[in-house]
C-alpha cells in the first residue's frame, strides 16, 4: 500500500466525512418524510405510535425509537426543536460515516489496482445522494448501513464459513428490517443465496461449518421471529397488511400508450414508456423534476432517467424545500455537466451488470453451477439483480414518479461499489493506453470535484440562513 494511496483515499474519506456532518449541521430539519414527527410522539407521549396515526408511522420504528433515546439522553428539562432536529441529523450523519467506512474496508481488499479502490470508493463516499440522505432525518441510512454491513459479514461467511460472520450477518439483517421495509430484499436475496449453496453443496449440508442446512434455518427463524413481529410485518391495522405503506395500490399499468387511470401525480404511464426509455437529452434540458401534477419534463415518467437524476444530482429531485431546490442557473448547469460525466462510470457499472446477467444466463442453459462453492463474489450478482427487480415491482406497484427513487435500493450499496470497482479495473487493464487513463482521471475527478461543490453549496447557503 503506497503513501500516496492512503494519502488519497484519507483525503477523500475526511472530506466525505465533513460534508455529512456540516450538511446535518445547517440543514433546518427538511427530510423527503416526516419521520421527526414519529419520533417525537415517542419522546412526548413515551409510547410507540400505531401505524395509521400519522403519515410515516407505518415504518418499523427502530430509527425513532434511537432518535427519541438520543433525545431523551441529551434533554432531560426543557427540548429545543432546533436541538432536536440537528442531533438527530448527526446521528444520521455519523451512521453514513460508519457506512463509508466499511466500504472503505471492503474495497481495499479486493484484487483491483489503485485507481479502481479510488476511483470506486469516492464515487460512493462522495454521492450527493448518499449524502443528502444521510443529513435528513430519515429511516434510510439505517437501513442501509445494517444492510451493507449485513451484506459485507454474509460475503465472509460463504466465503470463509465462520459462524462469527452468520451471528453478525443475522443481527444486522434483522436491524435493517427494524429500520425499514425494503430490507426485506435482502432477506429474500440471502435467503436464496444459500438455498444456492446448499443445492450445489452437495455433502456436508447439515453441518454449522460448512454447512448451510442449519445456518439458514437460523437466520430464517431468527430473522421473521425478531423483526416479523417487533416491525409489524405481521400486522394488520385499517385494512392494511404488514408489507403495504402509507398509499394504496395502483392498477397495474398498460404495455404501451397511456392509460385513462388518473392517479397522484404522473409517473408510470406504461411498460414500454416508464422501463424501457432512457431520455438523457431530455435530462439535460430539464435537469430538475417538477413535484406537481403536470408532467413536465417528460423524463418523469421514465424510470432509468429518474433513477440516474436522482443518484447524481442533489437538486434534480427539487424536494424538499429550501436548501434542497437549487437558487441559481449556474448549479442547474452543473447538474447538466455532471449528467454528462457520470455517464462513463454509470456504462461501466451497467456493462458489468449485463456480462453477469450473460454469465447467469449461460450458467443456467449448461447448468454448470461450482462456481457457487469455488468463490463468493457471485452473491453481489443476486444482491444487486434482486433490488432492481425491487424498485421495477415497486413502482408497477405505485405508480407515482415519487417512488422512483434510486434512494430505495442503496441498501445494496456494497453490491454496487463491488461492481463499480471491478469494472474500473477492468478498464484500467484492458486500455492500456496512458493518454487515455489520464481522460478518464481528468473525468472522474471533475466528476467528484462538483458533486463536492454541489454539497459545498448546500453547507454554504444553509451557514448564511
Amino acid at each position: 500500500m503506497s503513501k500516496m494511496y492512503l494519502a488519497v483515499m484519507c483525503m477523500v474519506f475526511v472530506l466525505a466525512c465533513s460534508l455529512r456532518i456540516g450538511l446535518a449541521l445547517v440543514n433546518n430539519g427538511e427530510a423527503n418524510d416526516n419521520h421527526f414527527r414519529v419520533s417525537y410522539i415517542i419522546l412526548t407521549e413515551n409510547r410507540i405510535p400505531q401505524r395509521n396515526e400519522c403519515e410515516e408511522c407505518y415504518h418499523p420504528k427502530l430509527f425513532h425509537v434511537t432518535v427519541a433515546k438520543l433525545w431523551r439522553l441529551l434533554w432531560k428539562q426543557e427540548k429545543v426543536i432546533r436541538d432536536l432536529v440537528t442531533n438527530a441529523q448527526l446521528l444520521n450523519a455519523l451512521t453514513g460515516i460508519g457506512t463509508i467506512v466499511l466500504l472503505w474496508i471492503f474495497i481495499h481488499c479486493l484484487p483491483i489496482g489503485t485507481n479502481a479502490k479510488i476511483f470506486s470508493f469516492s464515487l460512493i463516499a462522495l454521492n450527493t445522494e448518499l449524502i443528502g440522505i444521510n443529513a435528513q432525518i430519515t429511516n434510510d441510512t439505517f437501513a442501509i448501513f445494517f444492510t451493507t454491513i449485513a451484506m459485507y459479514c454474509l460475503f465472509r461467511y460463504v466465503s470463509q464459513g465462520k459462524v462469527f460472520f452468520l451471528v453478525i450477518m443475522t443481527l444486522s439483517a434483522t436491524l435493517a428490517a427494524l429500520s425499514k421495509g425494503n430490507a426485506l430484499v435482502f432477506f429474500a436475496a440471502t435467503v436464496l443465496i444459500l438455498l444456492l449453496r446448499i443445492l450445489v453443496q452437495g455433502k456436508s449440508r447439515w453441518q454449522m461449518k460448512g454447512g448451510y442446512i442449519v445456518p439458514l434455518l437460523i437466520f430464517v427463524t431468527i430473522f421473521l421471529g425478531v423483526a416479523g413481529t417487533m416491525g409489524g410485518y405481521f400486522q394488520k391495522q385499517s385494512g392494511q397488511g404488514g408489507l403495504e405503506i402509507n398509499v394504496t395500490k395502483d392498477p397495474l399499468p398498460p404495455l404501451a400508450g397511456t392509460d385513462n387511470y388518473h392517479f397522484r401525480r404522473l409517473g408510470v404511464t406504461s411498460i414500454l414508456n416508464s422501463y424501457f426509455t432512457f431520455r438523457f437529452i431530455d435530462l439535460l434540458k430539464h435537469p430538475r423534476i417538477t413535484n406537481g401534477f403536470p408532467a413536465v419534463p417528460g423524463h418523469r415518467t421514465s424510470l432509468w432517467t429518474q433513477l440516474y437524476g436522482r443518484t447524481h444530482f442533489i437538486y434534480f429531485a427539487d424536494n424538499p424545500t429550501g436548501l434542497w431546490q437549487a437558487d441559481s442557473e449556474s448549479i442547474l448547469n452543473c447538474g447538466r455537466v455532471i449528467f454528462v460525466l457520470a455517464l462513463f462510470p454509470t456504462v461501466l457499472l451497467c456493462w458489468g451488470l449485463l456480462k453477469r446477467a450473460y454469465f447467469w444466463g449461460r450458467a443456467l442453459v449448461s447448468w454448470k453451477w461450482n462456481f457457487i462453492t469455488q468463490e463468493a463474489f457471485w452473491i453481489f450478482d443476486v444482491f444487486m439483480f434482486s433490488y432492481i427487480l425491487f424498485i421495477i415491482v415497486f413502482t408497477l406497484q405505485y405508480r407515482d414518479f415519487c417512488s422512483m427513487k434510486s434512494i430505495y435500493i442503496y441498501p445494496a450499496l456494497l453490491a454496487a461499489g463491488y461492481f463499480l470497482a471491478i469494472e474500473l479495473n477492468n478498464f484500467y487493464e484492458k486500455f492500456n493506453n496512458r493518454a487515455l487513463h489520464i481522460f478518464a482521471n481528468i473525468v472522474l475527478t471533475t466528476l467528484l470535484g462538483l458533486y463536492v461543490a454541489v454539497i459545498g453549496n448546500m453547507i454554504y447557503r444553509g451557514a448564511l440562513g
